[in-house]
C-alpha cells in the first residue's frame, strides 16, 4: 500500500482540461482525445456546470464553445474573469456559429482564441498544448481565429 501511493506521488501532474460544449458527440470525442494525449478532462454540457466546475478546481486550459442554451462563452469568461481572474488566460473557444463576425469580435474583445467548426481536431490539441505547457501565461494577447476556413496558427504548424 506505501508503494502504490508512492507511486502515484511520484508521477508527474497531467495537465487538466475543461470542456465546456453543448455538443455531447463533440465534447465526448474532445475528452478521448485529450485522454489519450495524457490529459485530465472534466466535461460539462454547459457555462452554468462550466462555472460550478470552475469553483471547484483550478484547470490549466478551459476549451468553451461561444453558443450554448443558458449561460454561453463569453458570458462563462466574464463570470470567471470575477471570480478567478487569473484563469480568464486559458480559454480556448470554439463555435460553429454562421454568424462569424459577431463572434470574431467577441473574441477580439476578450483576446482570446476561436476555432470554427467544423476544425482540424490536430490544431486545436497544439493549441491546448501550447496553453497548457507554457511556463508563462501571456496575459490578453491578439487572439487568433482558426478553422476549415480562418487563418492558419503558427503552433498548428509544428509535430503533434
Amino acid at each position: 500500500m506505501i508503494i502504490m501511493f508512492f507511486e502515484r506521488a511520484s508521477r508527474p501532474k497531467r495537465p487538466s482540461v475543461l470542456i465546456v460544449e453543448d455538443n455531447v458527440q463533440l465534447a465526448s470525442c474532445l475528452e478521448m482525445l485529450l485522454e489519450a494525449h495524457s490529459y485530465e478532462v472534466c466535461r460539462t454540457i454547459d457555462g452554468n456546470g462550466g462555472l460550478e466546475s470552475i469553483k471547484l478546481m483550478d484547470f490549466d486550459v478551459i476549451v468553451c464553445d461561444l453558443l450554448m442554451p443558458g449561460m454561453n462563452g463569453d458570458r462563462l469568461l466574464r463570470a470567471v474573469g470575477e471570480l478567478k481572474p487569473r484563469l480568464c488566460d486559458l480559454f480556448i473557444f470554439m463555435s460553429g456559429d454562421p454568424e462569424r463576425r459577431r463572434w470574431s469580435e467577441t473574441a477580439t474583445c476578450m483576446g482570446r482564441p476561436i476555432f470554427w467548426k467544423p476544425f482540424a481536431v490536430g490544431e486545436l490539441l497544439a493549441a491546448i498544448n501550447e496553453l497548457a505547457h507554457s511556463k508563462t501565461r501571456a496575459s490578453k494577447s491578439a487572439p487568433a481565429e482558426f478553422g476549415s476556413r480562418g487563418r492558419e496558427p503558427e503552433l498548428a504548424k509544428r509535430a503533434i
